[in-house]
């Protein structure tokens, strides 16, 4: 006889239910949500769970683990990708590249240099040089160059 899934219940059925509601518009921790409830509440096994949401039965064993160990801060993890290491939020970024356009437009000239150091004061931090273009590169910085005229 296939072993079932025994496991502490963290969170109460209709917990869960409101968990996989608000995940509806992150698959991925929708997914989650509903592998950990049809574990919990329906007498299946993980190798049948795994084939109903077409992952592998370790990635149903280690989801359950992780349930079991440290709960809910487990399955609502920031997932793959996205800006994990980011020194700044993406709305923080473009209020900094605002700030430093204004300076532009009441006619200073922004160095790239200036940017760095006022990042690096912002931030309280030291900052690479190239995570500076980087963020420029991001928020659509254009560098204007000023030639002179030529004498008349």
């Amino acid at each position: 006889m296939k072993r079932l899934i025994k496991g502490n219940r963290c969170l109460s059925k209709k917990a869960i239910e409101r968990k996989i509601k608000m995940a509806a518009g992150e698959f991925w921790l929708m997914r989650r949500w509903m592998i950990i409830s049809c574990a919990l509440y329906s007498p299946v096994t993980t190798g049948e769970i795994a084939q109903i949401f077409g992952v592998a039965q370790q990635t149903v064993n280690n989801l359950l683990s992780a349930y079991k160990r440290y709960g809910v801060k487990a399955i609502e993890t920031n997932g793959k990708g996205q800006r994990q290491r980011a020194i700044m939020s993406l709305a923080e970024e473009k209020e900094f590249i605002t700030q430093m356009k204004r300076k532009v437009n009441a006619g200073w000239i922004v160095t790239t240099n200036e940017v760095h150091l006022e990042l690096e004061r912002r931030l309280g931090t030291t900052v690479h040089k190239s995570t500076v273009y980087r963020m420029l590169r991001r928020n659509n910085w254009e560098t204007v160059i000023y030639k002179p005229l030529p004498p008349s």
